[in-house]
């Protein structure tokens, strides 16, 4: 368990004293009034439009959890999702406001580090390849798309070559750790041979960096236009690469999205490209994933005025509702553009001068009225029943908007391109159930219940080991899967402290994780025993790998039997009988 790769980090005692001097109270009560009730402090959401409170703070612990967005955490995290200040800003800033002296940032290991650092060695083997003679056919294919050699530059471009295994041979010769570069997928492992080949191979490199200016993944794009299979790959979900909380080009676009207040949200990496070339710098895009809640929260950190810019197809127009959904709950003022069919913003960028790009996008109308435009244009309201059917469908819309007032002026909007009172318009809405198929809809889950049970059970862990730290000692490390860094970092500093806390982990965890662990926390009536953590945690947790094991083992058995493999199918059997008696034993 002990952390093998350095990077300077404040000592804890002083981040805990800075979390001591805080008054949780006073910071978040700038943001919205807090009440007492019972021991905690209630509010109305700072992170979502809410009319009763469902804001709870507790003081006394440091925590804060809103039981109707499901955010959550401690005071670090509170300013880092509400400021967008990484988590050394958040110490110095709160270290200053309690005159704390600012001491030398000192040298720590962890297991979170030796991921960064894979991901750092990788991105110089890539550019270092594009930049040798193996890459000149992937410069001529950037020069061809119109990308300048400062822009190659700037956004640290590489190539992976076409090898099954260049990267690894790469990390044998340097002695890194390959464990590191599995973990945040650069390298896969077949689970039937256990032959270890990179992720990444004749692609094009896009390193992608969180709004803190962090590398935490890649994407990539294939040289080979005839190939079968995908056209862009990206990394996979990491310990330090969460897709639901990074937007592509926010690290760069964030100060142009402040100088001009608004937001141009695209689709692909080179439509964020095309648009900067063109001047547009404050282009941002998903990574290779539906916008979701988590990418609004993020966006809001820095803007609350979007120009939603897709793609002129069909599946352009599913994923600009989809994501009006996500901006509208969180506040945002929404436009909609769309290039001409059959075109994207990348090629409109290469099509238009900066002026009138800008021009277009500034001037964009607003979704509604976008909305109301399209439908008429495409002859789907000129009868009455059309009509109602689509205030039926903006039904789910309106309901997404929590500002009163913004709600009452789409209403009359829609009152008046549809010749109906304002009353009757919003008698319609209410009644309108809030799940109707259209061509606008295709809601995604997201917040906590898109943890798995087994993602709650290691953070159940994890809680416990922060409310009872003599727990760390019938905790086997090679339980966590999912949050093994997290819990080195707990057990760490367990062992060097005899404590740990909340705060050790504002750097290394998602939201979601964060706000799952404050809600534990802020529930917590007593402190659980081995004997709780044990069987209501381990045990189960435990039954999920071997219920996994077994489905596994069971399709394997199933192959056993059609290629009448009489020893495979006794091996398997057997492996698949050990198993059932250690579920058996757990229960």
């Amino acid at each position: 368990m002990n952390r093998n790769i350095s990077k300077t980090r404040y000592p804890r005692e002083f981040v805990e004293k800075v979390l001591e001097s805080t008054d949780v109270l006073r910071i978040i009560g700038k943001y919205t009034t807090l009440k007492k009730s019972g021991k905690n402090f209630m509010g109305l959401c700072p992170f979502h439009k809410e009319k009763t409170p469902s804001f709870s703070v507790d003081p006394d612990r440091g925590l804060y959890y809103c039981f109707g967005c499901g955010k959550g955490g401690n005071i670090f995290s509170f300013l880092m999702e509400k400021e967008g200040f990484s988590f050394i800003e958040v110490v110095e800033h709160l270290a200053k406001i309690s005159n704390i002296p600012i001491p030398e940032r000192r040298i720590t290991h962890s297991k979170m580090d030796s991921y960064q650092r894979a991901i750092e060695t990788a991105n110089n083997f890539y550019k270092t390849k594009l930049s040798s003679k193996e890459g000149q056919h992937v410069l001529k294919y950037l020069s061809s798309r119109g990308i300048p050699p400062n822009f190659i530059q700037q956004l640290g471009f590489g190539y992976a070559p076409d090898a099954w295994d260049s990267l690894l041979q790469y990390i044998k010769k340097t002695g890194a750790d390959e464990k590191a570069f599995l973990a945040v997928g650069l390298l896969i492992k077949k689970h039937d041979t256990n032959k270890i080949y990179d992720r990444f191979r004749n692609r094009l490199i896009i390193p992608i960096h969180n709004s803190s200016g962090r590398l935490v993944g890649f994407g990539s794009r294939t040289l080979v236009e005839d190939i079968e299979g995908p056209k862009y790959i990206n990394s996979p979900e990491s310990e330090i690469y969460h897709k639901s909380e990074v937007l592509f080009g926010l690290d760069h676009a964030k100060r142009t999205i402040r100088k001009f207040g608004f937001a141009v949200l695209v689709e692909g990496y080179f439509d964020v490209i095309s648009m900067w070339i063109a001047g547009i710098k404050n282009t941002i895009a998903v990574c290779g994933t539906s916008f979701t809640r988590n990418h609004a929260t993020l966006l809001s950190r820095f803007t609350n005025n979007v120009v939603i810019f897709l793609d002129g197809d069909d599946a352009g127009l599913k994923a600009t509702y989809r994501a009006l959904k996500h901006l509208l709950r969180q506040g945002f003022i929404v436009k909609i553009e769309r290039p001409p069919l059959g075109l994207d913003p990348d090629d409109l960028a290469r099509k238009l001068n900066k002026n009138k790009l800008f021009d277009m996008l500034k001037n964009a109308p607003e979704w509604l009225n976008f909305t109301i435009s399209w439908t008429r244009n495409n002859g789907k309201l000129s009868s009455t029943e059309e009509q109602l059917t689509f205030v039926d469908k903006m039904a789910p819309y309106l309901e997404s908007v929590e500002d009163d007032m913004a709600t009452s002026l789409y209403i009359k909007t829609l009152g008046e391109e549809l010749l109906v009172s304002e009353s009757e318009i919003a008698r319609r809405i209410s009644k309108a159930t809030r799940k109707i198929p259209s061509d606008f809809e295709l809601e995604e889950k997201g917040g906590l219940e898109a943890l798995s049970a087994e993602a709650q059970l290691e953070l159940d862990l994890l809680a416990i080991m922060i409310s009872n730290p003599k727990i760390e000692e019938i905790t086997e490390i090679e339980i966590f899967k999912l949050y093994r860094g997290a819990a080195d970092m707990l057990s760490n500093q367990i062992i060097e402290h005899g404590s740990c806390s909340l705060s050790e982990l504002n750097e290394i965890i998602d939201n979601r994780a964060m706000s799952y662990l404050s809600k534990f926390l802020m529930n917590l009536k007593n402190v659980p025993s081995k004997t709780d953590a044990q069987k209501e945690v381990i045990n189960p947790l435990l039954k999920i790998r071997l219920a996994k094991e077994k489905e596994l083992l069971n399709l394997k058995l199933k192959v056993a039997h059609i290629d009448d493999d009489e020893n495979e199918i006794n091996r398997i059997s057997i492996e698949i009988s050990r198993i059932v008696k250690e579920i058996h034993k757990l229960n």
